[in-house]
């Protein structure tokens, strides 16, 4: 809910910004729902960390955007911006939980959905 929450925040400023008439559907408009198919599978979700938590994280869960595979740099963008579907690069319990990228500290989670 809480991406759903900044989704719909980012689209309405940039609605305001570009002067574009939008329209902007709230969580709980359900008009079209039964026509859509339900996702199942993995989930790469990153989001803004608390600064000082990979401090206290194993060194081995942390790593710079730098140091990532090439393969794991693209998917962090991508989920980014937008939670990702299916990643291929990432393990879940044995992975990266925390990336320093462009100063800021992010942290991951690999869920799955059902």
């Amino acid at each position: 809910m809480v991406h759903a929450k900044r989704l719909l925040t980012l689209l309405a400023v940039g609605c305001l910004v570009s002067g574009a008439g939008c329209a902007v559907l709230s969580p709980a408009d359900t008009s079209d729902r039964s026509t859509t198919t339900r996702f199942a599978g993995k989930v790469l979700v990153v989001e803004f960390a608390n600064q000082t938590a990979p401090a206290n994280a194993s060194p081995s869960t942390t790593a710079t955007f730098e140091n990532l595979s090439d393969a794991k740099r693209d998917e962090f963008l991508t989920a980014l911006d937008h939670d990702l579907r299916r990643p291929d690069a990432w393990d879940v319990g044995t992975d990266i939980r925390y990336v320093r990228y462009e100063g800021t500290w992010y942290s991951l989670h690999l869920v799955f959905v059902n």
